[in-house]
């Protein structure tokens, strides 16, 4: 029973970390949200923020942005600490022969559901930030902006911000900020034909391993001695509703409570003309039955795959650099791996997916990582069937995996899953979080995947090819179960569990 325990709850684990890149039209780039009206709302925030009497009081009002998204991240890196302080003990009583308490499953479970809610949380500012620089940064390349002067100050005192952090020893959070706001001037270049003016970042990129060691232990410090913040609360307030209303279902995600995923579901398959019940998610995989499916005949966790064997997957590509540098890991180990990516990069960066390549399967991860559960008939179109339509135009083939962002599916038989299923898609869960998208030190996320791996004996690795730790993290864990266990592509591991071939791109 303890066991069954463990790999429910390792088979909840899900991925949080994704930045979604720009969308672009005659007039503005920005994110793309989970949250349709987002797009405008930050536009309005903007020309609110620009009201302000004084450029210096603009810069200010926007720094306050950075100071916020600062404190967000070290809650996350808190609630990461947690998660490997849990994980150590259930690694040290699997491998001593112990049995687990409910206690130690219990807080697993709630350390991994507060990390979600954390990072959607944070996920948002940061994505509200990151639309105001882009737009701060675009009216300081136009001259005949009447915001140009202020923006250019604006601009400057960004990258004053993240030198004076440097400086006091804030390298962690400041490093996570520093990538993001490069990646918005790499961007923006793109979209002007003349040179543009951008603070360089670059210094705090591509870090030693020593400065990585260095900021991860400083990072232990400042969560130690970290003000509460009111997100602290809301985290505490958004466990207990979840509760209260969460569906009772291993599989369903833990930020939609059951009052607003019913109604939206029940919604979404009147529009869809889908079946309106919900199915055990038990019953399918105990007969080792795996085809497109709404219920858990759909549903793969690597939970059954046999003992000693293992798949390798990456989310939230494709990436112009780093997809490649996951690609030569595969190439110098001799393994395979299933890349679930971005309809919206896959678009954008094609290369890499219009090659058919014994390396790597090619599976879709919606179209631009949006919360399922959350949408309209409208998005859920566009993030499932026009995903798979638009994932053809480059690749050739529809993608015949789909893994669902943040792992927010809701039940067996809700309308994502039957979605999914009309689309002839096996949807891809993943029992093994490196916790990549947070940890920024390599050798920090090889400990965390390996207890993980251990504890388990057998399922799927979670990585993203969107990182640049996840691309060294990555070779480190591949090299660990080729010394220890098999790695085999994912198609091919569900094959052998229900007997029959199963394609994929």
């Amino acid at each position: 029973m303890r066991l069954i325990k463990l790999i429910t709850s390792f088979a909840l684990l899900f991925t949080f970390s994704c930045q979604s890149p720009w969308k672009k039209d005659e007039t503005r780039a920005v994110a793309q949200y989970q949250y349709e009206d987002e797009e405008q709302k930050h536009i309005n925030t903007f020309e609110k923020l620009m009201q302000a009497p004084t450029d210096a009081e603009r810069s200010r009002n926007f720094a306050n942005y950075l100071d916020r998204q600062r404190s967000f991240y070290y809650v996350a890196q808190q609630l990461l600490f947690d998660f490997d302080a849990r994980l150590d003990v259930i690694y040290n009583k699997t491998q001593n022969g112990e049995q687990l308490a409910d206690e130690d499953i219990n807080e697993f479970q709630k350390i991994r559901a507060q990390n979600l809610i954390a990072w959607e949380f944070s996920e948002r500012n940061l994505h509200e930030m990151l639309d105001l620089y882009y737009l701060a940064l675009k009216h300081a390349n136009t001259e005949d902006s009447p915001y140009q002067k202020s923006t250019q100050w604006m601009v400057a005192n960004v990258k004053k911000w993240i030198d004076e952090g440097w400086k006091k020893g804030d390298k962690s959070a400041i490093m996570n900020l520093a990538q993001n706001l490069h990646d918005v001037n790499e961007q923006i270049k793109t979209e002007f034909t003349t040179k543009v003016k951008t603070p360089s970042f670059k210094s705090y990129l591509n870090p030693s391993q020593a400065v990585l060691t260095e900021a991860y232990e400083r990072s232990k410090w400042l969560v130690a001695n970290r003000p509460k913040t009111h997100l602290d609360t809301f985290i505490e307030k958004e466990w207990s509703e979840y509760l209260q209303t969460r569906v009772i279902e291993p599989e369903q995600d833990f930020v939609n409570t059951r009052a607003d995923f019913l109604q939206n579901d029940f919604k979404l398959k009147k529009d869809f003309n889908l079946k309106n019940n919900f199915t055990n998610p038990r019953t399918p995989q105990a007969l080792d039955e795996l085809y497109p499916s709404p219920d858990g005949k759909g549903h793969v966790t690597g939970n059954r795959f046999p003992m000693g064997k293992w798949a390798m997957t990456f989310d939230d590509g494709p990436n112009p650099t780093h997809t490649q540098g996951m690609v030569n890991n595969l190439k110098n180990n001799g393994v395979h791996g299933t890349f679930f990516w971005q309809t919206q990069n896959v678009v954008k960066y094609p290369a890499i997916p219009q090659t058919k390549s014994p390396l790597f399967s090619r599976a879709s991860h919606s179209y631009t990582h949006a919360n399922l559960p959350k949408q309209s008939s409208a998005g859920l179109d566009k993030e499932i069937n026009r995903a798979a339509t638009d994932f053809a135009k480059i690749v050739g083939e529809k993608p015949t995996m789909f893994r669902c962002p943040y792992g927010a599916c809701g039940p067996s038989g809700s309308a994502i899953r039957q979605l999914i299923a009309k689309n002839n898609m096996l949807h891809i869960a993943w029992n093994v979080d490196t916790l990549d998208w947070q940890d920024k030190n390599p050798e920090s996320i090889f400990q965390r995947s390996k207890k993980q791996i251990d504890s388990l004996g057998r399922g799927i690795v979670l990585f993203h090819d969107i990182h640049p730790q996840s691309v060294i993290a990555s070779d480190k864990v591949i090299k660990y179960l080729k010394s220890k266990y098999k790695i085999e592509p994912l198609h091919k591991l569900i094959e052998e569990s229900r007997g029959k071939p199963y394609y994929t791109p």
